[in-house]
């Protein structure tokens, strides 16, 4: 097979495929949620809590 690192990130091409790793998915979500909080404390979003309550 042809694994090959992506440039600058720790997925690898194999085939077709896309293989990450479950700390690069931790990594995103992470990042996410500090991006969204800064959003949140710069007041460009809202924080609305639970709105999932029915």
């Amino acid at each position: 097979m042809n694994d090959k690192p992506c440039s600058g990130h720790r997925a690898k091409i194999t085939g077709a495929m896309w293989r990450i790793g479950r700390l690069d998915v931790d990594d995103y979500i992470e990042e996410a949620y500090r991006r969204t909080a800064e959003r949140i404390a710069a007041g460009e979003l809202e924080d609305e809590g639970e709105s999932d309550r029915g």
